[in-house]
């Protein structure tokens, strides 16, 4: 069920990004073969203001 085979293989096809929204706060998107695009992750790292 997991498996790519040749013939599905280019529409797996993905452009993947990482945008920094604000400081400390990074937004991975994803945009799929077929235009759409979808949030794939959200990450906040620690900052320390001096």
């Amino acid at each position: 069920p997991d498996d790519v085979s040749i013939s599905n293989a280019s529409e797996l096809e993905v452009t993947e990004w990482v945008i920094q929204d604000e400081p400390g706060v990074y937004i991975t998107v994803r945009e799929l073969a077929d235009g759409a695009r979808e949030l794939r992750r959200v990450r906040f790292r620690s900052i320390t203001i001096l």
